[in-house]
């Protein structure tokens, strides 16, 4: 219940840290393909986003989030990656 709120541009968004978070792609495209992309993390209390990445030569796209809460999965150019969050 209550208002919707407009947390800005973003897609693939899932809960992390048990719901305290949000962890999202924000993409650029040209009209025709996505041509940038990086991966960002919302605290929910503040509703701040904060760039994980930042990388012009590479699209990071669907992050997931491991079980254990740091294990960082993401897509890019069709190849899978691991990372960590801080």
């Amino acid at each position: 219940g209550g208002p919707l709120k407009d947390l800005g541009p973003g897609a693939w968004p899932c809960f992390i840290r048990d719901g305290a978070a949000l962890l999202f792609e924000r993409t650029t495209d040209d009209g025709h393909r996505v041509t940038g992309g990086d991966l960002f993390l919302m605290d929910l209390s503040t509703f701040e986003a904060t760039a994980l990445t930042r990388t012009p030569d590479l699209v990071e796209r669907r992050p997931a989030l491991a079980q254990d809460g740091h294990t960082l999965y993401f897509e890019e150019g069709g190849r899978l990656w691991r990372g960590w969050l801080p």
